[in-house]
């Protein structure tokens, strides 16, 4: 039961910022490639939405003119992709999924959800040089108040952390394509030398899994 409790509200904080990412997109004239909920096999298609096996993370893909396989485009041909269009629209995409999740923290928490958003980015990067002590620390104090507010303040909570760490200018996250569209430079150089952006995603990723994996056999 608490297994399932554990995938349903991930797979919820996945699921709805990528949702919300692409209705608001699509609403302001962006077209859309692909639209991906979950990692792995794929399970099911319907038009452009893909339901996928493992629920560990998810994606929108918008049309880009780097993808369109044309060699004279036409203005129809790029009219709707995400590059064409203004600063602020790419702007609001890239914010609505980490603002989704705050949204959901401010739901499910109220005011604390700021304080809970902004500690976040020191937590994540302290938890992640030191896993096995500043880590521990958090993670406990993490158990304890879920313990005592419930399972819907756990998520909001979730929701804060994922909202700061998705704000960051790491590989695939909104937080390097805002920086992208605020600098072009950077996004040339992320699709020449993504390894910068990428390793930097992993460490911490796997960090907080050590981290996770330790206090969970303590």
């Amino acid at each position: 039961m608490l297994v399932a409790k554990i995938v349903l509200g991930w797979s919820m904080l996945m699921f709805i910022p990528t949702l919300c990412s692409a209705a608001l997109g699509r609403g302001l004239g962006v077209a859309i490639n692909e639209i991906s909920l979950g990692n792995g096999p794929l399970l099911l298609r319907k038009g452009k939405l893909s339901i996928r096996l493992i629920p560990w993370s998810s994606f929108v893909r918008f049309k880009h003119t780097q993808e369109i396989q044309v060699l004279d485009l036409s203005p129809a041909d790029v009219q709707d992709a995400v590059d064409q269009r203004s600063l602020w629209i790419n702007v609001l995409v890239a914010l609505s999924g980490p603002g989704t999740l705050l949204a959901i923290g401010l739901l499910l928490l109220g005011g604390a959800a700021f304080e809970s958003f902004f500690a976040a980015f020191q937590q994540i990067f302290v938890g992640a040089i030191f896993p096995l002590s500043e880590a521990q620390h958090h993670l406990s104090a993490f158990a304890a108040e879920s313990a005592r507010s419930g399972s819907l303040a756990a998520i909001g909570v979730v929701a804060t952390k994922l909202a700061a760490f998705q704000l960051l200018p790491l590989h695939s996250q909104p937080g390097l394509r805002l920086v992208a569209t605020i600098i072009p430079a950077v996004e040339r150089r992320a699709a020449k030398s993504p390894l910068p952006f990428f390793l930097p995603l992993l460490a911490i990723i796997l960090s907080w899994l050590i981290a996770c994996g330790a206090y969970l056999m303590g």
